[in-house]
């Protein structure tokens, strides 16, 4: 499964590049050779702005989700600004971590919340928060 990851707003770098965090997700031996650079997404028609700079992440079962996760979590919680991260599994569900809710996080709750995102990043999981769908009756 691959999944995108964007990033908005101010810390540094006023394009929104996302070079300084495919550098620190290519420090963690799990992630390294899954993270790729992906072609700047024009702004839709009518929308003002500038393209949006986007990394792609191959994720496979045997915990790469949880080292992205914790990833994620670790650089957003140390960088300057209000960063916000977004994750766009493939189905279209998109996930944030956004620097104004991690950094007053103990280690504790910056754990949970890297196994929340994590487990969010399953194909078919719910987003945290959001209402379930109840299962479709069987057809007959």
């Amino acid at each position: 499964m691959e999944v995108v990851i964007s990033l908005q707003g101010g810390g540094g770098w006023p394009d929104n590049s996302v070079a300084p965090l495919g550098t620190w997700l290519g420090r963690e031996r799990e992630l390294r050779g899954r993270v790729r650079r992906a072609p700047a997404a024009a702004p839709p028609p009518a929308v003002m702005g500038t393209a949006t700079d986007l990394l792609t992440v191959v994720l496979e079962p045997g915990g790469v989700a949880t080292v992205l996760a914790a990833a994620l979590v670790a650089w957003v919680q140390r960088r300057a600004g209000s960063q916000t991260v977004t994750v766009t599994r493939p189905d279209g569900t998109t996930l944030t971590v956004a620097a104004e809710h991690v950094r007053g996080l103990d280690a504790r709750q910056v754990s949970e919340l890297a196994q929340q995102l994590a487990r969010s990043l399953e194909p078919g999981e719910p987003i945290p928060g959001e209402p379930t769908r109840p299962p479709a009756a069987p057809a007959g």
